[in-house]
């Protein structure tokens, strides 16, 4: 028989099907501890079937010198404002209501503030977009509140945000959003679950905050804004961290590993 083995990247979430399929493969590659733990508590899983290996990019292919001067004109965000971005798709749980919560909450604190929701909207959640739209203009945040929709050139994206938001209310396996802005060497904010917990330390590589609170997401912006050498630090820190975490190369030396020592036995 030919060993398997399966690449765990999605949440758990599932019925009896989906724990019947974990008792088939030799072994799992998830792609953070956090999945790893769901797995061995959902689905009884043993420790020695698994093995956590990070996503690789190419990190020698990001142009951390990426201009983002056009991308915040194209925006109408000019140099002197303080542009904070929340990346991904327009999809309820990535936290787009908690983000317009802050931005609320923020907009008579911080002079020249710019909330820019960056993403496209999957055709079921077109809804979903039009009620952020309505809010925004309800509350008037027409002047901080920004929809980009989806674009393309994400190191021009990173690098013409100020901060880098991650708010999703649901834990994410991993987070492409909070591995592309660490290897940009971007000032992030994540919440404090799934993936983004693992990846970053609180005022080490980024900021921490409590998931679903807009207080505290409007709290870490605040800090971001009034402390620039805190944003340089951390966005340093948080790009030496990727380098050693995301390799590409590694990444896949690590693999070919696992798949080598399933074949040996």
């Amino acid at each position: 028989r030919i060993p398997t083995v399966n690449h765990v990247r999605g949440n758990l979430n599932g019925g009896g099907m989906l724990a019947w399929t974990f008792t088939l493969p030799d072994h799992f590659i998830p792609v953070s501890n956090w999945v790893a733990e769901g797995m061995r508590d959902k689905f009884s899983v043993p420790p020695e079937k698994i093995s956590v290996i990070y996503d690789g990019i190419a990190l020698d292919r990001l142009d951390t010198e990426a201009d983002g001067t056009r991308f915040r004109e194209r925006f109408g965000v000019d140099g002197k404002a303080f542009a904070v971005g929340l990346v991904g798709l327009l999809i309820p749980w990535k936290g787009q209501e908690i983000f317009l919560d802050a931005a609320r909450a923020l907009r008579n604190e911080i002079p020249g503030l710019k909330m820019l929701i960056v993403g496209g909207t999957p055709d079921d959640c077109i809804p979903y977009e039009q009620r952020l739209r309505r809010r925004v203009a309800e509350q008037g945040l027409e002047d901080t509140v920004i929809f980009t929709g989806h674009v393309t050139g994400m190191e021009a994206v990173y690098n013409g945000l100020d901060v880098v938001v991650s708010a999703s209310t649901s834990p994410e396996p991993l987070g492409t959003v909070v591995i592309e802005a660490m290897a940009m060497g971007r000032p992030l904010i994540g919440p404090d679950h799934g993936g983004a917990a693992e990846m970053m330390t609180h005022m080490e590589t980024g900021l921490l905050f409590a998931h679903g609170d807009a207080n505290d997401l409007a709290r870490a912006i605040k800090q971001f804004h009034d402390s620039p050498s805190l944003r340089r630090s951390l966005g340093s820190a948080a790009r030496r961290k990727a380098l050693k975490t995301f390799s590409v190369v590694d990444h896949a030396r690590r693999v070919e590993q696992v798949y080598e020592r399933i074949l040996n036995k």
